[in-house]
């Protein structure tokens, strides 16, 4: 079993583990539609990103 504080690849949600990787905090697939949706409210409808080019920051990146 695994319990990761930090995980937040949307990849861990499809893994093939017997139930037996969980996370506490929400997916990036996650984050990145509430960070939209937060905008959109806001009056913004066009949105640029800049992020490091690094597996952790390229997965909310392609959300």
């Amino acid at each position: 079993m695994n319990i990761s504080p930090s995980a937040t690849s949307p990849a861990i949600t499809g893994l093939d583990d017997n139930d037996l990787v969980f996370r506490v905090c929400p997916s990036d697939a996650y984050q990145g539609v509430t960070i939209a949706k937060l905008a959109r409210s806001m009056g913004y409808s066009k949105l640029a990103t800049t992020y490091a080019n690094d597996d952790y920051n390229a997965g909310l990146h392609d959300v």
